[in-house]
């Protein structure tokens, strides 16, 4: 495995294209780690990649590696 630099972008600052698969850091009041975790967003907000509702999603990052 490869060392990467990842940049985070604040929810506040612009959500990433609905089509890609992306990292996710969620607030302490989600209830789980804060992450990194593997999820998407569309219209009706953001999703883990097991089409689980992620919640209080507060950064997220194009995963390193991919589409390079």
């Amino acid at each position: 495995t490869g060392a990467f630099l990842v940049e985070r972008f604040s929810v506040e600052e612009g959500n990433p294209d609905t089509t890609e698969t992306v990292l996710i850091w969620t607030a302490p009041e989600s209830g789980l780690d804060d992450g990194p975790w593997l999820g998407y967003c569309d219209e009706l907000g953001w999703w883990f990649v097991d089409s689980t509702i992620a919640t209080h999603v507060i950064y997220w990052a194009r995963r390193p590696g991919v589409g390079q």
